[in-house]
């Protein structure tokens, strides 16, 4: 005190980390760190046809992220989610309809995990990426009701698909939509390219925000894929004891326990990667209550090692 300088434990604490608190959690570097090595096959829905306007220097960066994207979407082990929100029992919520003054449904139960369950879910998933149903476009300076976005799913309307016109008829299709993702994750996956020597630790950063972003994004956009078939709520569902219907926050919460996020919003994953607590009950995030644990480089490095998933 006698220097001016206030005593951490006296300190009001602002949310976020300190430069030495990511040091410290590993969440910055690891000794001897290995590069992605998957090798799986890239899921129908992530084939390069379906990334508008992108070169192959740059969708060569995406790989191991696309990769890693491929068994969040596939593997057994990440099916809860995606079995739950297909095959999961819809009844109407009549406390969030009357808040929301619409019609909303919710998913009360988490469908038991069988061969049979994840199978089917696998297939219509697949299905989705052979039908071309839905793509991808980086976009500058992307905004989401206001606000700047990572992603963001919506509709397509295609009068003149094969699709629409067997709605016109009665039938039951598949709803085209587009996932409009920031242009600064092409911007970083350019500059990649062109280095000799990548940080192989950033490089792991940067797979696993891309990988969850896109999932994130996809979780939106095959919930919109039965939008026609819906009606009359085409709107998402609450699961289980969630109060806010947003099926990619959802997922990470299934997936990693929260919220996911790269700490500074810098996509490049520079300054480490982050959760915090999700659904939030008090409404935006409040320094004095959230929660955020800085994600360390030895669980990035494991999720993106063949060996793990083959477990």
């Amino acid at each position: 005190r006698d220097l001016g300088i206030i005593p951490q434990w006296t300190r009001r604490q602002k949310h976020g980390f300190r430069p030495e608190e990511l040091l410290w959690y590993g969440a910055i570097d690891l000794k001897d760190c290995k590069g992605s090595n998957l090798t799986n096959e890239i899921h129908p829905l992530l084939r390069q046809d379906s990334f508008d306007d992108t070169p192959d220097h740059v969708y060569d960066q995406l790989i191991p992220g696309l990769r890693l994207a491929t068994f969040f979407l596939s593997h057994p082990a990440c099916m809860q989610f995606w079995t739950t929100l297909a095959k999961g029992e819809r009844r109407v919520d009549h406390e969030m309809s009357r808040r929301c003054g619409k019609t909303r449904h919710r998913i009360s139960r988490n469908v038991p995990m069988t061969e049979e369950n994840a199978s089917e879910v696998i297939q219509y998933v697949k299905k989705l990426g052979e039908a071309q149903a839905i793509h991808f476009t980086f976009i500058p300076g992307l905004a989401f009701e206001g606000d700047a976005a990572f992603g963001t799913a919506r509709t397509v309307c295609d009068f003149q698909s094969e699709e629409f016109k067997g709605h016109q008829r009665g039938g039951h299709h598949l709803q085209s939509s587009n996932v409009r993702l920031h242009s600064d994750f092409y911007i970083i996956a350019k500059k990649l390219s062109t280095m000799v020597y990548p940080d192989p630790a950033q490089k792991l950063r940067f797979n696993f925000i891309f990988a969850t972003l896109i999932v994130h994004e996809l979780a939106h956009a095959i919930e919109l894929s039965q939008w026609r078939n819906r009606a009359p709520s085409p709107h998402e569902p609450f699961l289980l004891h969630h109060n806010e219907a947003e099926l990619g926050r959802m997922w990470e919460s299934y997936m990693f326990g929260g919220q996911v996020a790269p700490i500074n919003d810098r996509v490049d994953g520079i300054y480490g990667v982050a959760t915090w607590n999700w659904p939030r009950s008090f409404g935006e995030m409040d320094p004095e209550r959230t929660i955020c644990h800085a994600l360390p480089m030895q669980y990035l490095e494991d999720i993106q090692q063949m060996e793990t998933w083959e477990r």
